[in-house]
C-alpha cells in the first residue's frame, strides 16, 4: 500500500502472474495506439523539464503510451506501465532519455536522439517474462492510499513490513518526478501532494502512524519498520520509546551501517549513514 502512484503501479505489477500471450497482445495494442496517435500531441504543452529528457518523436510516443494506459486496470497493463516507467530515463542503452541516471532523473546531457519506445519496451518485457514465478508464488493485492487509512482500505492483517520516508532526508516526489509524471501525477499534482507525504516532517508524524497500524494488526502480530539514524537522530529508538502507549511491545532494533554500500552513481550519499529495522509486537 502506498500513496505514490508509481509505487502502486510497480507493486501491482510484481504481485501478479501473467499469461505471456496476453501480455504480448497488450503490447501489440499499445504499439498500434502509438502508431495511430503519436503525431497528435504537442510537445510544447509538456513541462519544459520533461522536454529536456527526450527527442520530440520519443516524447510523442511516451505521451501516446501515457494516454493508452489511462483507465486500464488489467494486470497486464500494469506490467507494461511499470516496464515503461523503468526505461523512461537512465544511462544505459534501453533508456528512452538523453543520458541521465537510472534511479534519479538528474539533468540530462548529450544529443537528442530518437529512441522508439516500443523497441526498448519490448526488450524489457521479454526480459521480464523470462522470470517465471516459483511454484509457491501467491498473487497479492496492491492498494493506492495513505498509510493512515490502512484499517479502512485493507482491514485486518497479520503483519506489517514498511519503510516510511526517512526523517527530513528524501524528497520522493522530486526524486521521482519524471516517472510520477508518466504515472498521472503531473508537476502541479506533485506540488499539491507535498503536504500529504511523511517526509520532511517531525517525529510525531511517524509516531502517530503506529495508531492505525495497531488498529489493523491482529494480536501478537509483528510490525517491522525500516528506518534510519538521520543526522544523529535515532528514528527507531524514538519510535520504540513511544510504542507501548500505542499498544506495541518493542522487541529489538537491528542496526546496519551503510557507508560502504554501492552509491548507485551518486556522489552525495545524504545524511543517513546507518539503517535500522525496528521490530514491534502488537499487544
Amino acid at each position: 500500500m502506498d500513496l505514490n502512484p508509481l509505487a502502486y503501479s510497480v507493486t501491482r505489477a510484481k504481485l501478479s502472474s501473467y499469461n505471456p500471450t496476453e501480455v504480448r497482445f497488450a503490447l501489440r495494442d499499445l504499439k498500434q495506439y502509438i502508431q495511430d496517435n503519436r503525431d497528435e500531441y504537442e510537445v510544447a504543452e509538456v513541462e519544459e523539464e520533461i522536454q529536456e529528457f527526450f527527442h520530440d518523436k520519443t516524447l510523442r510516443e511516451i505521451l501516446a503510451a501515457k494516454e493508452f494506459f489511462e483507465g486500464k486496470e488489467e494486470d497486464r497493463h500494469y506490467l507494461l506501465k511499470a516496464c515503461t516507467s523503468h526505461i523512461l530515463h537512465g544511462n544505459r542503452p534501453y533508456a528512452l532519455s538523453r543520458r541521465s541516471h537510472n534511479v534519479i532523473p538528474i539533468p540530462p546531457k548529450g544529443e537528442f536522439e530518437y529512441k522508439p519506445l516500443i523497441d526498448s519496451l519490448s526488450d524489457k518485457v521479454e526480459r521480464t517474462l523470462k522470470y517465471n514465478p516459483p511454484a509457491e508464488f501467491v498473487e497479492g493485492e496492491a492498494y493506492q492510499g495513505d498509510a493512515f487509512d490502512i484499517p479502512d482500505m485493507v482491514g485486518t492483517v497479520d503483519a506489517i513490513i514498511t519503510s516510511p520516508p526517512f526523517l527530513k532526508t528524501t524528497d520522493f516526489l522530486r526524486q521521482n518526478r519524471v516517472r510520477l509524471w508518466f504515472n498521472d501525477w503531473g508537476y502541479s499534482k506533485q506540488d499539491d501532494m507535498k503536504q500529504e507525504f511523511l517526509e520532511n516532517k517531525q517525529m510525531e508524524s511517524y509516531t502517530n502512524l503506529l495508531n492505525p497500524f495497531n488498529q489493523c494488526l491482529e494480536q501478537d502480530s509483528l510490525c517491522i519498520l525500516h528506518t534510519g539514524v538521520v543526522n544523529g537522530e535515532d528514528m527507531a529508538l524514538q519510535l520504540a520509546n513511544n510504542a507501548p502507549e500505542y499498544g506495541f511491545d518493542p522487541l529489538g532494533i537491528v542496526y546496519e551501517n551503510t557507508e560502504a554500500m554501492e552509491s548507485q552513481g551518486r556522489t552525495d550519499r545524504g545524511s543517513t549513514k546507518e539503517h535500522q529495522f525496528l521490530i514491534l509486537r502488537r499487544k
